[in-house]
Formats: C-alpha cells, structure tokens, sequence
C-alpha cells in the first residue's frame, strides 16, 4: 500500500515517462534503452556531442517521432512549446506569425491577441519588429521571434534545441533569465552542447554518448 502511495505521490510530478526507448534510423541505433521522467517544474539541460542523439530524444519527448521499442507515458495530456535549433517562420510579418499560433489554439479576438503579442514582445525588447517582415530580420532576431511563438501559448512543457544559436550575449541573458523564472511554475527541457553556460540555472543535467542517457552530478 505504502508502495502504491509513493508511485501515486511520484506519477503526479511528471509529465512524460519513457521507458526502455531505442530509437533507430535507417538501420541505424541513435537512442538505446533511455529511461528518463520529464517532471512537471525546472530545468533540465541534455547535453553532449553532434549526432549524439540529443535532437532525437526532443523530438520523442514531443510526439515528433516514434520510438522503434519502449513506451512513452502521458505523451497527449500537456501543452508542448519547441522552439528548434533553426528558426522556423512564416513568410509574413512578426505578428502574423505569433497571431497564426493564437488563433490555431486559442479563441482570443483580434485585438486581445494583438494585446498579448505586444506584451510578449515587449517582453524581449523586441517590439520594434512587429509589423516587419522576418524575412528582413537577422538570424539573432528570428531566433528570438521563434522563441515568443513557443511561449506564447505558455506550455506546460518548453523545449528548447540548441536555443542560443545566432543570440548575442544580451539576447543570451534575456533568455536565461525567462527559463529560469518559468521554470518555477513549468517544465524547460533544454538540449545543448553548452553545459558550462546553461548549467548555472538547471535542476538536473544529463550527459548523452552514444545513445545512452546518463544523469550528472554538478
């Protein structure tokens, strides 16, 4: 009974279970038996080298792709924010953008969501580049406009690959500094190759080699 309470009292602090998942590609073994829990607060890095597996674990975790063996639990229930290694927009403006992702999951009006766009811009000293095209934007700003699409509908669980690329340094710490306040009450999941950089606002750092996942005491 005793057991069953703790397994209770445990399941209600994640949001997805895999369990022994391999994952293959064209014949090929990327992931081999990753047992990792995603729980529902703080930030978790990933890190390891090119072609480690670190993409392929993010796009399990949400739904992207199939695992070739194992079982992910509680995978439909939560609301999932990606923001990808490479930015990936529209061909309109900045606010068309963040308005296709409101209207896609949310009934907010015009305005309200012209209201809520504003803010999340602004947010990021960004607000200036509304009505721009991204088209015209550098690739710091993409990246930048990539990340308030994935926010803005305040996922329970943000995934992040790589978020940093193409960001200066004051980018960089506006960004650290919203992870590491959203992780108070969500999930961030973050994969990188920059463990020394990210590690200071982490709850928990996994090392991936080979395929296989394990966690690092820091």
């Amino acid at each position: 009974m005793l057991k069953d309470l703790r397994l209770e009292l445990m399941d209600k602090n994640i949001l997805i279970q895999l369990k022994n998942v391999d994952f293959s590609y064209d014949d090929q073994s990327v992931l081999r038996n990753i047992s990792f829990d995603v729980d529902k607060k703080g930030v978790t890095l990933i890190y390891g080298e090119n072609g480690s597996g670190k993409t392929s674990i993010l796009k399990i975790i949400s739904g992207l792709l199939c695992p070739s063996k194992g079982t992910i639990s509680n995978l439909s229930k939560i609301n999932i924010g990606f923001i990808f290694q490479k930015s990936i927009l529209l061909r309109r403006t900045v606010k068309e953008n963040l308005l296709h992702t409101l209207h896609a999951k949310n009934k907010l009006t015009y305005s309200e969501s012209v209201e809520v766009i504003r803010k999340v811009l602004t947010k990021f000293n960004l607000i200036d580049l509304i009505d721009k095209h991204v088209m015209k934007l550098s690739g710091g700003q993409q990246q930048m406009i990539s990340f308030c699409r994935s926010i803005i509908l305040e996922p329970e669980l943000l995934i992040c690959d790589e978020p940093n690329n193409n960001l200066d340094d004051a980018n960089k710490k506006l960004l650290y500094d919203f992870l590491e306040e959203y992780s108070k009450f969500n999930k961030v999941l973050i994969v990188s190759q920059d463990k020394d950089e990210i590690s200071n606002i982490c709850s928990s750092i996994y090392n991936i080699k080979d395929g296989a996942l394990s966690e690092v005491n820091y």
